[in-house]
């Protein structure tokens, strides 16, 4: 038998966890793209968060790349380690991701009393295209690193749920979703 760092494991294009994101992405887009051009915004965001939700996570579960698990058992103690790593590593991409956003909604706050001017050419769909790309890479990292923590050696199934990966999708959806409303004129 070949020793546990010798095994190779295929990876399709479809296994890289930014690929599951991506489609959820390329999801919210045609439904919001659909409710826009039939008038009813709010529908056509609403129609592509909840699609794109129930898609991503459902082909994300069929998705997955499956590694080969090393001969080792791991100690309860082991495992809260890697929880732990796990959870502090999600908290931190989560501050930042609420951080930021906060920060840009703070200043869609200042644009929106006239008598101030700001500096520079700073104008709202410039700052919602900005805050929509960054949720969107912020997205894709915390979805890559919850899929690195799934890896058998290390917290496997205990780490980034099917609950964790539609309440990541839930949240971009609804910071995007807001986004793309705040900008419209």
């Amino acid at each position: 038998m070949k020793p546990y760092n010798d095994l190779k494991v295929s990876k399709q294009w479809y296994h890289h966890p930014a690929v599951h994101v991506l489609f959820f992405f390329l999801i919210l887009g045609l439904g919001a793209g659909t409710g826009i051009m039939a008038a009813s915004p709010i529908a056509g965001l609403t129609t592509g968060v909840v699609v794109g939700i129930i898609a991503s996570v459902a082909a994300s579960k069929y998705w997955e790349s499956r590694e080969p698990v090393p001969a080792s058992q791991m100690s309860n103690k082991d495992i809260l380690e890697k929880l732990e790593v796990y959870v502090e590593g999600k908290m931190k991409r989560y501050t930042l991701l609420f951080g930021v956003n906060g920060g840009a909604f703070a200043i869609v706050q200042l644009l929106a009393d006239q008598s101030k001017q700001l500096p520079g050419r700073l104008t709202l769909p410039s700052l919602a295209i900005g805050a929509i790309v960054f949720t969107t890479v912020m997205t894709v990292d915390i979805w890559m690193w919850g899929q690195l923590m799934r890896r058998e050696g290390f917290a496997g199934e205990l780490a980034f749920s099917l609950v964790g990966k539609a309440i990541l999708l839930l949240i971009a959806g609804l910071i995007i979703s807001g986004w793309v409303l705040a900008a419209m004129p």
